[in-house]
């Protein structure tokens, strides 16, 4: 571990994968990690070096810079857009009409339940 000023870089060695290094500097002042394997930068996950870092710390919660919108409940809420950068819908009236939708299959199926059962019940009546 070396420290730096507010920065301590700290260099993790994968001893299962061919020995590889890897770099995490670690800002003191806001508990945000950077990792040379860059997996957070190009998936928007922290990667298992950031968070062994975090873990050594003594920090219990993953800081809130790591907890992207996209992986909570707030980003249904949002709207959506197409990559032309055009609103598609609104997602929550998307929600109600998939509710709507699934109350109707439901209701459907309910109705194919009892048919078959009042079939069954006349055909045996007939037999």
């Amino acid at each position: 571990m070396i420290a730096e000023e507010d920065v301590q870089i700290v260099t993790l060695i994968d001893h299962k994968r061919s020995s590889k290094m890897y770099r995490v500097r670690y800002h003191l002042d806001n508990n945000r990690a950077e990792c040379s394997c860059k997996m957070y930068e190009r998936e928007g996950i922290p990667c298992r070096h950031i968070l062994w870092v975090i873990k050594e710390k003594g920090l219990k919660y993953l800081p809130a810079t790591y907890v992207k919108t996209r992986w909570t409940k707030a980003a249904m809420s949002m709207p959506m857009f197409n990559l032309g950068g055009n609103l598609i819908e609104d997602t929550t009236k998307m929600e109600a009409v998939k509710k709507k939708v699934g109350h109707l299959w439901s209701e459907i199926f309910t109705c194919m339940a009892l048919n078959k059962a009042a079939f069954k019940r006349k055909c045996s009546s007939l037999c």
